[in-house]
């Protein structure tokens, strides 16, 4: 049920606004978002306000049908191999602008201050070798090359050839062997950004 109808100030007039239709308040037309097709004004009816609770309460009602249809949709879309290329295509492209923005934010704090930095870096690196000393297995430099020509001398989640990195797939923090069948070639940035997550980036075909 609407709440009844509240008149507005005298002083409203003097301002550029109107009567929302749901929750019958005047508001500035700053609070109300335009619409797409030829009105008296250009405007929706009903305020911001009203137009995010009407959005969450209808998104509840029909969220076993919104996620039936995503599910749908991307199977339709993985189906067609011009739009599966082009999901491919964009998440590479987002995936290179995020490592491009983190390692912006690494040269900004390296350059703030660049003896805390290297102190932490320092400790990083001594915590990395216990871990590396405690895990079980090994793997030898040609091993490391030849999964590195493997997928062609670049990172599996970005693409980029610029400064390729070991990573382990299972983190040496969580249990994962030191062996080559749980290393992978990322770049700097994104196993900074895989950090001690599980993901595996190698194709699905290819046995290492």
């Amino acid at each position: 049920m609407r709440p009844k109808y509240t008149p507005c100030d005298s002083t409203a007039s003097l301002f550029d606004g109107k009567v929302c239709t749901r929750c019958k308040t005047w508001n500035p037309n700053s609070n109300y978002k335009k619409y797409p097709r030829n009105t008296s004004d250009g405007l929706f009816s009903h305020c911001r306000k009203c137009d995010n609770k009407n959005r969450v309460e209808s998104r509840a009602r029909h969220l076993d049908v919104s996620r039936a249809y995503g599910k749908l949709r991307y199977q339709r879309e993985m189906a067609d191999p011009i739009a599966k290329a082009k999901i491919r295509a964009d998440s590479t492209v987002k995936s290179r602008r995020y490592c491009q923005r983190i390692g912006n934010m690494y040269q900004h704090c390296k350059g703030k201050n660049p003896e805390a930095f290297m102190l932490k870096k320092r400790i990083a690196r001594h915590k990395y070798r216990e871990l590396v000393r405690n895990a079980e297995g090994s793997f030898t430099a040609a091993q490391w090359l030849e999964v590195k020509a493997l997928y062609g001398d670049a990172c599996l989640s970005c693409g980029s050839t610029q400064s390729i990195s070991i990573d382990h797939v299972v983190p040496l923090s969580k249990g994962g062997r030191n062996d080559i069948s749980n290393i992978q070639p990322l770049c700097l940035t994104c196993n900074k950004r895989k950090s001690s997550k599980t993901i595996d980036y190698r194709p699905k075909l290819i046995d290492v």
